[in-house]
């Protein structure tokens, strides 16, 4: 399961740029149909000889391209949907991961020890350096 995980985490930005290519690709295909549409349209008003002879079959064309356009747009809204709702794997490792880090009482631990370790070795230093003294008699000057 675990493996899995890993896996489909690893994927999710390619899914990602999946769905943007799909939107590209329908969005240029529902702007051809468009633009045909608009050209047979007007074909047909400038009395076309397909208008007179099978004024049926432009009818059904059209309804077909119209269905056509209907099912391209419902599948770019759709594909649009999922480009934004899916999260990155970032996103995903963040959602997933955090929380279990955080719930771990030993990185709990580490800024306070890393804290003290840090005081401890800051000390070391100024004995070494002789630094107390002037730090104190700074404070005591400060007033603080």
């Amino acid at each position: 399961m675990l493996g899995f995980l890993v896996y489909m985490i690893s994927i999710v930005d390619n899914l990602c740029g999946l769905f943007i290519a799909v939107n590209i690709l329908v969005g240029i295909y529902i702007i051809f149909m468009v633009v045909l549409e608009i050209v047979g349209c007007c074909l047909l008003a400038g009395g076309n000889k397909y208008d007179i002879e099978s004024g049926e079959g432009i009818k059904r064309a059209v309804v077909s391209e119209k269905k056509r356009i209907k099912i391209a747009s419902i599948i770019l809204t759709l594909s649009i949907l999922c480009s934004v709702l899916i999260p990155s794997s970032k996103a995903i490792v963040a959602i997933y991961l955090v929380p279990k880090i955080v719930a771990n009482e030993d990185v709990r631990s580490i800024p306070g020890n890393t804290a003290k370790l840090f005081n401890k070795k800051l000390l070391e230093w100024m004995e070494e350096v002789g630094l107390e003294q002037i730090i104190e008699k700074k404070v005591d000057k400060n007033g603080k």
